[in-house]
């Protein structure tokens, strides 16, 4: 599956969009105009690409502005990039949660159990946790493939404590 196919004499501005778990997330055909997925000085992109076989496929002549964006992991994978393809600078972290809902489960009163529902499949995922709602997340769950995870004693810690769940 292609996120967005663009034909010959285009003319693509992509921004503010997400290519999840795609095979090839956007697909230049013989472009002699000019697609632009983001450029740091002019504040644009903003795109998020994650889980995609290859984020950009450029089969064209010219080269596919793509800076400014989250390409899943930083660095990006140049794997993931056929053609000429500027992809950096990049943005260092996603820009915003993909999970859908998040579910606290009391399994045992010691143990905090978490079960969320993935917007996409396709991926691994992470759970981080902090007792800041804001910073200082840390890892706690390497990479999961499930979408459930259990912190152990958690339930009776002294702390509160606040989790992300992020697509690995």
């Amino acid at each position: 599956f292609r996120g967005v196919e663009l034909m010959e004499d285009s003319l693509g501005y992509i921004y503010n969009s997400d290519f999840i778990s795609n095979g090839t997330g956007v697909y230049l055909v013989d472009l002699s105009s000019y697609v632009d997925c983001g450029r740091e000085d002019q504040g644009t992109g903003w795109n998020q690409f994650i889980c995609n076989s290859v984020h950009i496929q450029n089969d064209g002549s010219s080269t596919v502005m793509a800076e400014n964006n989250w390409w899943g992991a930083a660095p990006p994978d140049p794997s993931k990039f056929i053609g000429d393809v500027d992809y950096s600078p990049f943005l260092e972290e996603a820009i915003m949660d993909l999970i859908g809902g998040l579910i606290l489960d009391y399994d045992d009163p010691a143990d905090v159990h978490l079960v969320w529902e993935d917007l996409k499949v396709g991926c691994g995922y992470r759970v981080y946790r902090s007792t800041l709602p804001d910073q200082g997340f840390v890892n706690i769950s390497g990479t999961l493939s499930a979408n459930e995870f259990t912190d152990p004693g958690a339930g009776n810690a002294p702390d509160l404590y606040f989790y992300q769940v992020a697509l690995d």
